[in-house]
């Protein structure tokens, strides 16, 4: 989209690249800097990315950019004239998702920290577990996220989807949220076994793969609802 305006270096500890990243916590910094730098500014945008272990306990990842120094706060007043829907507005609320979410799952010695270079530039830092357990990361995300709501309760979690059907067996559930590739036994195997022991259940598969195929096969086994 930007040619060669971009110029991006990624440096990372060799203890960690066999190591899980969360890599949907770092995509809205980057885009952010991208998005807002090159639509205020026709210069060439530097940005340094590092991720490297401290204290033998936390990743830490640092974003570094040279271009505008503006707070969110800022831009939120700047862009507010396009009103909700537009992309900017989107992307900053990424980001504040994202560090909402940080400190909820994490704990509040995980916030995201922001600095504004008088001189330009900003330097985004935030940390998260060394030895972090994706799965039960998105279970208490999820979990955490459906008992915000008003009259629902998220705290039954599954880490394979045969305790999916155990628990569904033993209680009568309104809503499920399954992933599709799981152990023991797939979400679509499983969700197909809970139609059958409880018609009425609503199941959600979440899947980062964009995949027609498996959202057919999904739709097939008469799961309505597949979120990527």
């Amino acid at each position: 989209r930007y040619g060669d305006k971009i110029n991006c270096s990624i440096s990372c500890d060799d203890n960690l690249l066999d190591k899980k990243q969360p890599f949907a916590m770092l995509l809205p910094f980057i885009q952010s800097s991208i998005y807002f730098n090159m639509t205020m500014s026709e210069d060439d945008l530097n940005i340094d990315v590092k991720v490297e272990v401290i204290d033998d306990r936390d990743v830490k990842i640092s974003i570094i950019d040279d271009g505008h120094n503006m707070s969110i706060s800022e831009l939120e007043e700047k862009y507010k004239f396009y009103g909700d829907n537009h992309e900017g507005i989107d992307i900053l609320k990424s980001v504040k998702s994202v560090m909402k979410a940080n400190v909820r799952i994490f704990g509040e010695e995980y916030k995201t920290i922001i600095e504004n270079n008088s001189d330009g530039g900003t330097i985004v830092i935030m940390k998260y577990p060394l030895n972090f357990d994706e799965g039960a990361l998105m279970r208490q995300a999820t979990s955490k996220i459906v008992s915000s709501l008003d009259g629902f309760d998220g705290s039954l979690l599954a880490c394979n989807g045969q305790q999916a059907v155990d628990i569904c067996k033993r209680q009568d559930i309104d809503i499920v949220f399954m992933d599709i590739m799981m152990p023991v036994k797939d979400g679509i195997t499983a969700s197909k076994e809970i139609l059958e022991i409880s018609p009425k259940t609503k199941i959600f598969i979440l899947s980062s793969y964009n995949s027609f195929e498996l959202a057919h096969h999904a739709l097939r086994n008469k799961i309505e609802h597949y979120i990527i």
